[in-house]
This record gives structure tokens, C-alpha cells and sequence, in this order.
């Protein structure tokens, strides 16, 4: 049996559509992902900071939670970064970062066609520009 390849989904905490984002995640499996969401791995922080524990912003927090998702990383393949029109994130694009800098694929499925996504020193393995060409697999590009 072949070892799925583990894709870590970057995606900002305030995303508004929580179906378009399973959607995402049912499509990447589909494709043969092991999808890793990293909201899906925070009990300990809930345990420690509450329920409401993304308004905690402390030092302490920001450096649990970069640990936690840093080492998620590290620990997938491949990295996909989601960024839903209107949201703000931090983190999406430090995890791009951590992904370019441990020489792991990086996808994103970005609203529009930002030309700083298509610059060389980004070096984005493949673009995806809004939903409906990510569902039908055209990405605006690929690289190898």
C-alpha cells in the first residue's frame, strides 16, 4: 500500500464559510491527500487558554501555538494555503514561509491573480485563483 502524502491545509481561524472549507478538504482528499487542519489539533491549547482561546493574545499563546503548528509543519509534505476573500490571517503566510524554507511544495488557492503569488523568489508550486478552478483542478500555474 502506498503512504498518502500528508498536505498541511493553512487557512485563516476566521474564515466565514466553514462549508467551503470542508469542501477544500473533502476535494484534497479526494485527490489522494492526508489532510493535516491544524485547528484540528488544539485541545491542549483549549485546555489551557478556554474555549475562546484565539482572543487570548499573549506572548505565551502566540509562542504555543507557532510551536504547535511549526512542528505540523515540519512534519507534513506538502503545505496548501487557503486564503478566504475577506479574511485577515498572520499565520497563513508565516506557515508558507516555514513550508519555502524546509523545501516543501507549496499550493495556494488565493481570490485573484496578485502578482506578487507568481514573483520567482515566492516560488509557489502551483495557483489556484478562485474556488471553482481549484474544484476543477485548472491552477493558473504549475511549477516543477
Amino acid at each position: 500500500m502506498t503512504k498518502k502524502i500528508t498536505i498541511y491545509f493553512a487557512h485563516s481561524h476566521q474564515w466565514q464559510d466553514a462549508k467551503r472549507k470542508w469542501r477544500i478538504k473533502e476535494i484534497l482528499e479526494s485527490r489522494g491527500y492526508e489532510v493535516v487542519d491544524p485547528f484540528e489539533y488544539e485541545e491542549e491549547l483549549e485546555k489551557k487558554y478556554g474555549y475562546a482561546y484565539h482572543e487570548n493574545r499573549t506572548k505565551e499563546f502566540a509562542d504555543d501555538i507557532t510551536e504547535k503548528d511549526y512542528k505540523l509543519v515540519k512534519n507534513a509534505d506538502e503545505l496548501f494555503a487557503w486564503f478566504p476573500v475577506g479574511s485577515t490571517t498572520i499565520g497563513t503566510p508565516q506557515e508558507i514561509c516555514w513550508a519555502k524554507a524546509m523545501k516543501k511544495k507549496v499550493t495556494v488557492l488565493y481570490s485573484s491573480a496578485h502578482p506578487f503569488l507568481w514573483s520567482e523568489r515566492v516560488a509557489i508550486y502551483k495557483l489556484y485563483i478562485g474556488y471553482q478552478n481549484f474544484k476543477d483542478d485548472k491552477p493558473l500555474f504549475v511549477r516543477e
